[in-house]
């Protein structure tokens, strides 16, 4: 019956999508909406980011292949010369990038390295590294980029004049995280170098604070790796990994974990892996965020996932997912509508000429901004799917394979946990896996730990979990925190806070319209409850048989 009711409710919502654009586009100049390229049509184009995007793809796929095919030629024939071939590349991507503003980043990025290499492993490493990377970050964003001319009154305007197509400033928050992320990789690795290095005349033996050795080859890891560079360093870069190797989940993960904890040789942290990580091309405008361990790692011994078959139908799935936002875009035109608040408009239209529809007025009811602000967040969610899987993907065709964001969809969401756990996943793996933890994960508030308890708790669960009042708290619990969601991405990506106000007002006015879109959501979390529960688990072996083997 649940899923019976979401799809009714998509089919209305996508229909009332469609007729509430035309209506509206067609009877004002919505700005941001403009003609097509397919004849008779229009096209919402009113978000900055996605039209950036979309008028330089080209430019930067002709730009990332060719970097991703010189790459793949160095790695066969000269693989001792990759980490410079991409430095050298690198640097020309950033100065067409940013112009006479690459000086910025360059300054930003010696003085980083200067500092790590002085402080890293003491004492007070981390909170100097920090201190002085988000006091940076802070300069940079009240001063809107330090634009020449605030540094030198005859040249500043000249040197100005000449910067790039992207402003620099707007991708320093990705390389502060980048910066963060090498310093603190080699303030542990210098601890862990420490600890392993034998005090006495004793062989030295691996203890539990002790590096461990890591899965893709022995040698990375032991005592030695700390000192010296490693058997690890004398593996080819097209090594045998480079194919389609079949691994399960757990295998991923362990991989993925061994790559980000286990510290490199620290002849590894060199001033060319350092700018190579910094300026990796595919993920330097947008992401997605990897650690330095991982990254150094896999300069020398590449993922499995960078396999041709496998690249080839990530980029048919992503080629199919900006066709879906590219029709999207022409279909449905809530963007544009919340954005400049068309709805306001036409319902102030509507009361102006008492009641006519003549001048482009509608009477607008609680559905109107139900419908709008349900597409607007579809419309977010895909455009940063299409945006962040491009450049993952320009990642694996160089041979990098770096974690995905967009794990999960949008309308499969029901914790504030899980939301940003699988919206940044390459974030949340950055703050959670990192040796210690670099900083603490996101916190949720009430609505979040009452849907996380009902829903998720072990014991609770399974003893309650065949109850169907239990069910019910769960799907209450969870409705609610939809509701939370959904009202936080309005505000944070759309319309504010003040935007928010006429949307609310409209739907918590109308108590059965209010029900419904309760009843809507209430469905909702059962269909998800349903789809965790076909999720493959691992499976435990029963109580009785441990005991059997262990007697």
């Amino acid at each position: 019956m649940d899923l019976q009711v979401i799809i009714y409710l998509h089919i209305k919502l996508l229909q009332g999508g469609v007729s509430l654009s035309q209506l509206a586009s067609h009877s004002i100049a919505v700005p941001g909406v403009q003609q097509s390229w397919l004849p008779g049509h229009l096209l919402d184009l009113s978000d900055p980011q996605w039209r950036e995007f979309r008028g330089s793809l080209g430019t930067l796929a002709a730009a990332l292949t060719a970097f991703a095919a010189c790459s793949r030629l160095v790695q066969h024939f000269a693989p001792k010369w990759r980490v410079c071939f991409s430095v050298w590349y690198s640097l020309i991507f950033l100065g067409a990038l940013h112009g006479t503003s690459c000086v910025h980043v360059l300054v930003l990025c010696c003085l980083n390295y200067l500092l790590s290499q002085a402080v890293a492993g003491s004492r007070l490493g981390l909170p100097l590294i920090w201190s002085a990377n988000l006091g940076t970050l802070c300069i940079v964003r009240s001063l809107d980029g330090v634009p020449f001319s605030m540094l030198s009154t005859e040249y500043g305007g000249m040197l100005d004049s000449l910067r790039g197509p992207l402003r620099w400033q707007i991708t320093y928050n990705l390389l502060v995280l980048r910066m963060v992320s090498y310093a603190c990789d080699l303030h542990w690795a210098r601890i862990a170098a420490a600890k392993s290095t034998p005090h006495t005349s004793d062989p030295p033996t691996q203890g539990p604070s002790s590096p461990r050795p890591h899965p893709l080859h022995p040698d990375l890891g032991s005592p030695s790796a700390g000192t010296s560079s490693g058997a690890l360093d004398q593996v080819p870069a097209g090594g045998s990994s480079g194919g389609d190797v079949k691994r399960t989940p757990a295998q991923a993960a362990a991989q993925l974990s061994s790559r980000v904890k286990t510290p490199l040789s620290l002849e590894r942290y060199n001033a060319g892996h350092y700018v190579a990580y910094l300026l990796y091309p595919p993920l330097y405008v947008a992401g997605p965020i990897l650690t330095f361990n991982n990254f150094s790692s896999q300069l020398l011994q590449p993922s499995a996932s960078a396999g041709g078959r496998k690249v080839l139908l990530y980029a048919l799935r992503w080629l199919a997912c900006a066709t879906l936002l590219e029709a999207f875009t022409h279909c449905l035109h809530a963007n544009a509508v919340a954005k400049h608040r068309v709805l306001e408009w036409m319902q102030k239209r509507f009361d102006y000429d008492q009641g006519s529809t003549i001048g482009g007025g509608m009477a607008v009811q609680p559905m109107h901004y139900a419908v709008v602000g349900y597409w607007v967040l579809l419309f977010t969610w895909l455009k940063f799917l299409v945006i962040w899987r491009f450049f993952r993907l320009a990642a694996l065709l160089e041979g990098m394979d770096p974690p995905e964001n967009m794990t999960r969809c949008v309308c499969n969401n029901y914790e504030i946990e899980g939301f940003w756990r699988h919206w940044h996943a390459s974030f949340n793996q950055w703050l959670v896996m990192s040796p210690p933890s670099i900083a603490g994960g996101p916190a949720g508030g009430m609505l979040d730990f009452a849907a996380k308890w009902l829903a998720k708790g072990d014991l609770h669960r399974r003893r309650y979990a065949s109850s169907w009042g239990y069910r019910q708290l769960c799907a209450l619990a969870a409705a609610a925190n939809i509701s939370v969601l959904m009202i936080a991405n309005l505000i944070g990506f759309v319309v504010g806070l003040d935007g928010i106000q006429p949307l609310l007002a409209k739907v918590v006015g109308d108590p059965w319209f209010f029900a419904a879109v309760v009843l809507a959501f209430f469905s909702a979390a059962h269909v998800m409850f349903r789809l965790r529960g076909g999720q493959p688990r691992p499976r435990h072996a029963p109580t009785a048989n441990i005991k059997d083997r262990n007697s």
